[in-house]
């Protein structure tokens, strides 16, 4: 068998910060998911119209939790971030929409794949690291 695991979580990921470093553990956990199915020969089965609007929905609460944490504490790249959050949310809208129409999957997982190596061990690290620095507890 192939390597059943897409993305592979390791504590280097980790941004410090319990709940962020969470729900980052459930994408990827949910990336893997899809990833294992498809080696499985699932297919479509598996990403299909339901999936997709709970992955949508997951990703918009996730941004939400991360921008009251960035709120709080009076991160002041703030309205930039949220910027970068609204570009993936068109992204992912997109890339869902593509999956629905072509029935390929493969697009979300990468789509996800390149977010992950992105926007969340790039740009959130920035965040995390100002907030861990500045000895706020959230």
């Amino acid at each position: 068998m192939k390597n059943p695991l897409y993305i592979e979580w390791n504590e280097k990921n980790n941004l410090d910060i319990p709940i962020i470093d969470e729900q980052h553990r459930a994408f990827i956990a949910l990336l893997n998911t899809f990833h294992y199915m498809l080696q499985q020969g699932k297919g479509f089965n598996i990403i299909n119209k339901n999936r997709a609007i709970i992955l949508q929905h997951f990703a918009e609460i996730h941004f939400k939790v991360e921008e009251d944490i960035m709120a709080k504490a009076g991160y002041p790249l703030l309205e930039k971030h949220i910027e970068k959050h609204k570009k993936i949310m068109r992204g992912i809208h997109k890339t869902v929409q593509e999956v629905l129409t072509t029935g390929d999957p493969l697009t979300a997982l990468e789509f996800v794949r390149d977010w992950w190596l992105t926007h969340i061990n790039k740009q959130d690290r920035h965040f995390c690291d100002y907030i861990n620095k500045k000895g706020i507890n959230i």
